[in-house]
């Protein structure tokens, strides 16, 4: 399993668009590392604004870069993901979603 996370603008429709900035897919296997950071994993942000979750993201940074050994223990016995990844990959959903803090973020 993975996170597929994008975003979505509300265009009038009876649907939300994809606003095409993001499209970010990374292994669920480094879910601790979340927990450990905040307490939820990006499943849990889904329908949530943008601009929160940007917030979300800055707080897993900042855990991260706080403290990178402690999280690099956390990387997966069976070698799906690692806290490289997954900073890379928190670090390019915070960057989408100050581009555009008004979009809704979706995880599937």
């Amino acid at each position: 399993m993975s996170y597929d996370v994008w975003l979505t603008v509300d265009v009038g429709g009876t649907d939300p668009a994809p606003l095409g900035v993001l499209d970010a897919n990374y292994t669920c296997n480094v879910a601790p590392m979340f927990m450990k950071a905040i307490g939820e994993t990006p499943t849990a942000w889904s329908g949530r604004p943008a601009s929160e979750v940007s917030g979300q993201c800055s707080r897993i940074l900042s855990a991260f870069d706080a403290n990178p050994f402690e999280y690099e223990r956390l990387n997966p016995d069976n070698g799906w993901g690692d806290f490289v990844g997954a900073r890379a990959f928190i670090q390019t959903i915070k960057d989408a979603c100050d581009a555009a803090p008004k979009a809704i973020v979706r995880v599937g």
